[in-house]
C-alpha cells in the first residue's frame, strides 16, 4: 500500500497567525484605496484645462476666506481686470481690531497658473486653477483647509457716477486729510465735492472711458498753505483728466500718457 502524506492541522497559535495576516492585507487594500480617492479628487479639484479650452473671462471677482491661528479666519476679495491689473482686498474677521489691507498690482495667467505681482505678500502670490473656476492656493492639499476663491457670477465693481469718491493718493502720496472727495452726479453732468478745503463744483463729459472735469470752480476759504497746495494739486490734477479707469471699488483718473494723477476709493453713506 501507498503512503498517502497528510497535511498537518494547523495549531491555535497558526490559525491566529494567519487571521492576523489577513487582517493587515486588508487594511493595506483599505488604505490604498483611500489614497487612490484623495488623489482623485485632488485632480478633480485642480483639473488642467483641456486644449483649445476657451480662455478665461475677464474681468472677474473671486472671494474666499482662509484659516487662522489667531482669529476666526482672513477674508479675500481679488478683482482682476483685462489688462492685466489687480486688487487684492484682505480683512481679518476678529477677534481684535486689525486694518484692512489692499494691494494692487499686475497679474499674469499661464496654462492654469496665476501669479499675482507687485505688493501682494506671500501665500497670496500663487494660486492654481480649480474645477469650478476657482482658485486654490499654495498648500493647499487633498484633505487639508487650505486657501480657496470662488468666482461670483457678478462681476463686484463701482459705477462711476453717483457714487462718493473719497480721495485716497494724490501724486502719488497719501492726502493731508480724509475729507477730499467727488460725486458726479449723470443726471446734470454735474461734478461736486470738496477739496480738503473749499467746496468743488463744474461740470463733467463721460463718453467710454474718456473724461473730461471741466469747467471747475470752487469757493474761497483760506486754509493752512499746505492744505492750499493739495486743493492746488488736486485741482491740477482734475483739469488734467483724460480718462479713468475703476476696479473693484477703486477710481483711477489719468492723464495723456496713461499715468494715475489721483485715485480714490468709494465711501457707501448709507
Amino acid at each position: 500500500m501507498k503512503d498517502v502524506s497528510v497535511l498537518p492541522r494547523p495549531t491555535a497559535a497558526g490559525a491566529v497567525f494567519l487571521l492576523v495576516v489577513a487582517a493587515v492585507l486588508s487594511m493595506a487594500l483599505l488604505v490604498s484605496g483611500g489614497a487612490s480617492a484623495a488623489m482623485d479628487k485632488r485632480d478633480d479639484d485642480t483639473a488642467e484645462p483641456s486644449e483649445g479650452q476657451a480662455p478665461l473671462a475677464l474681468p472677474a471677482t473671486y472671494l474666499g476666506e482662509l484659516p487662522c491661528d489667531d482669529c476666526r479666519g482672513i477674508r479675500l476679495e481679488l478683482s482682476l481686470d483685462g489688462a492685466g491689473r489687480l486688487l487684492l482686498k484682505e480683512r481679518h474677521l476678529g477677534p481684535g481690531e486689525q486694518p484692512d489691507r489692499r494691494y494692487r498690482g499686475d497679474y499674469e495667467l499661464q496654462a492654469s497658473r496665476l501669479a499675482l505681482m507687485g505688493a501682494v505678500p506671500q501665500p497670496f502670490d500663487e494660486w492654481r486653477m480649480g474645477a469650478n473656476g476657482g482658485w486654490l492656493g499654495q498648500g493647499d492639499q487633498a484633505g487639508e483647509q487650505g486657501a480657496r476663491l470662488e468666482r461670483l457670477e457678478t462681476v463686484l465693481s463701482e459705477p462711476l457716477e453717483g457714487r462718493y469718491w473719497k480721495l485716497v493718493e494724490l501724486s502719488g502720496k497719501s492726502p493731508l486729510t480724509g475729507e477730499a472727495h467727488l460725486v458726479l452726479h449723470e443726471k446734470e453732468g454735474r461734478v461736486a465735492g470738496f477739496t480738503g478745503c473749499n467746496r468743488l463744483m463744474g461740470h463733467y463729459q463721460v463718453e467710454a472711458d474718456a473724461l473730461a472735469l471741466s469747467p471747475l470752480g470752487t469757493t474761497k476759504m483760506a486754509c493752512a498753505q499746505e492744505t492750499m497746495i493739495q486743493e492746488q494739486e488736486l485741482l491740477e490734477a482734475l483739469q488734467a483728466t483724460r480718462r479713468y479707469r475703476i476696479l473693484g471699488d477703486e477710481l483711477f483718473l489719468l492723464g495723456d500718457q496713461g499715468a494715475t494723477l489721483a485715485r480714490f476709493e468709494v465711501v457707501h453713506l448709507t
